[in-house]
């Protein structure tokens, strides 16, 4: 009995052996799980999103006019959605004139021009750049520029730029080119000049023909040159003439053509100024001023009378300023065209004259009150506009501005009991910076205008004859209109010649810029010494009251 005792003794010290095996194993196990588990979420918190690599480049460098401009370009590494933050640092802070937004927010930004592919992406090879000075930077002060990356809140780029002389390679200077047929001939010679502009990297956003390379330009232009451009040589001797072309960067680019003029001195052609004219739905005041070439930049003006049809309405753009207080660039405010007056300061006052209607009859329905706006910190800061009759200020309205261009649309209809064409000929408006919140941020306003729903008489549109007498016979009869498109009112015009039997269109006259329009009359156009000219409105509801200026208008008889 004792030896089975015994026995069974071992066997339930074995049993308890063994359960304290496994108790330690599950314990070991326990602690390495929760062990593990710690480490999970410790070095999860250690270790965030993973930062972006990206090799940046910065430069500042001063431009030829004295602007100074920052450069960053992508050299290498991962790409940056638009959602990663810029902010250049003037003298340590973002506030302006300097900045802080994403990469989305920097394209909706005056200040910022991007040389991309178009696909949201900041990626190797692309630059953008920012205009420190229209910013309000004076050139002095330190510029830091950053690069943050969004997702893991990491600066990707900290540079402390210095300025450097030469322009980055980044704008590519445009290519000009010119050629002249003929470029030899007894005078008077009237030769074809063949114009081009070219440019890989960007736009052609003006050009300048000097044709005696005088440092005057004798023709110019917004855009591109036009195919070609006629000019007459009245006198022997050598010229120059120069084309010049400048980029949406400030590059640019020149070429020339030499043209020889010989004979032993002219037999200058006969010039013949209009000598009479009529309009329907237009005036022209100083007309005498067509009549000569030599008047030293006096010119006509060519007014349309513009009347719509019934239930039409009319916008009048802001045409002056009356007043402004810390704006900058306020005559920026008058057209549609992404150019911005802006202020980076709160109640700040803008005060726009708007242009007259050029109406006596119809009646007025409906007035409001237009402005193009957007704000860099648009959740805290807004707009008061207020309407001015005569010197008299009506009912002032506050708007939230925008972060991208908008229009704010106000109606002060109400404000009169009832409304006249010299009431909204005499009105103005006030547009004041406004801040609700803490932040900085810059107001940017690109249009101001009025907007006018009325009811009156049938459209009409301007139409004018300009006759001439007494043009003597010869072999060639050289048209020569110099034209100017009020900035304004850019509407253009139809150049219609008499042939004895109907009107014909010989030309448009849609430049910006004093150009000359030339076309050589033909024999029926001639109209045995007393050619005629039609000038016709080609834009009939585009911009209201169209304006013309006019320096002469001539014929050449050779």
């Amino acid at each position: 009995m004792r030896a089975i005792k015994r026995a069974g003794d071992r066997a339930k010290r074995n049993e308890c052996g063994a359960s304290e095996i496994i108790g330690v194993i599950l314990l070991v196990g326990i602690v390495v799980i929760l062990f593990s588990v710690i480490s999970i979420l410790v070095f999860s918190k250690l270790n965030p999103s993973e930062s972006p690599t990206v090799s940046v480049v910065g430069t500042i460098y001063e431009g030829g006019s004295g602007s100074t401009t920052i450069w960053i370009e992508h050299k290498g590494g991962n790409s940056l959605t638009e959602d990663n933050t810029v902010i250049i640092r003037i003298n340590g802070s973002d506030a302006s004139p300097g900045w802080r937004g994403t990469f989305a927010e920097a394209r909706n930004s005056p200040y910022f021009t991007f040389y991309d592919d178009g696909d949201n992406l900041w990626e190797i090879g692309e630059v953008f750049t920012y205009d420190a000075t229209a910013a309000g930077y004076t050139g002095t002060g330190s510029v830091n520029v950053l690069v943050v990356n969004t997702e893991s809140n990491s600066v990707i780029y900290n540079g402390l730029l210095t300025e450097d002389i030469e322009a980055p390679a980044g704008n590519q200077p445009p290519v000009a080119g010119i050629v002249g047929n003929p470029t030899t001939g007894d005078a008077p010679l009237l030769v074809t000049f063949g114009l081009s502009g070219t440019d890989g990297d960007g736009v052609i956003v003006s050009w300048r023909l000097d044709i005696n390379d005088d440092g005057s330009a004798d023709y110019s232009g917004a855009g591109e040159p036009p195919a070609t451009q006629i000019h007459t040589y009245t006198a022997p001797d050598t010229y120059v003439a120069r084309l010049t072309v400048t980029d949406n960067g400030g590059a640019s680019d020149s070429d020339t053509e030499t043209v020889v003029v010989s004979g032993t001195g002219p037999a200058l052609p006969a010039t013949t100024y209009v000598n009479e004219y009529y309009t329907t739905y237009g005036t022209v005041s100083d007309f005498a001023n067509m009549q000569n070439g030599t008047d030293g930049g006096a010119y006509a003006t060519i007014k349309e009378q513009f009347q719509a049809g019934s239930g039409a309405s009319i916008d009048l753009a802001a045409s002056s300023v009356i007043s402004s207080s810390g704006w900058t660039d306020p005559t920026k405010g008058y057209l549609s065209d992404n150019q911005y007056a802006y202020t980076a300061s709160q109640n700040n006052h803008l005060r726009y004259g708007i242009a007259d209607s050029g109406f006596t009859t119809g009646t007025i329905s409906h007035v409001y009150i237009e402005v193009e706006q957007h704000i860099s910190n648009y959740n805290n800061d807004q707009f008061t506009i207020t309407p001015y009759f005569g010197g008299s200020a009506g009912t002032s309205a506050t708007y939230s501005g925008s972060g991208a261009d908008t229009t704010i649309t106000y109606e002060i209809t109400s404000q009169k009991s009832s409304w006249t064409w010299a009431d909204i000929d005499g009105l103005s408006v006030n547009v004041m910076s406004v801040r609700s919140g803490g932040q900085d941020g810059t107001w940017f306003v690109d249009y101001v205008g009025v907007s006018v729903d009325y009811t009156s008489p049938s459209f009409n549109r301007f139409t004018g004859y300009f006759n001439f007498t007494g043009v003597p016979a010869a072999t060639d009869h050289l048209v020569e209109l110099r034209y100017n498109r009020n900035i304004l009112h850019l509407e253009t015009y139809g150049v219609y010649l008499w042939d004895g039997s109907g009107w014909n269109l010989r030309g448009t006259l849609s430049a910006t810029g004093w150009t000359t329009w030339q076309y050589t009359l033909t024999s029926g156009e001639y109209n045995g010494g007393s050619p005629r000219i039609r000038l016709n409105d080609n834009n009939p509801y585009g911009a209201v009251n169209g304006q013309l200026q006019v320096d002469y208008l001539r014929i050449y008889s050779s």
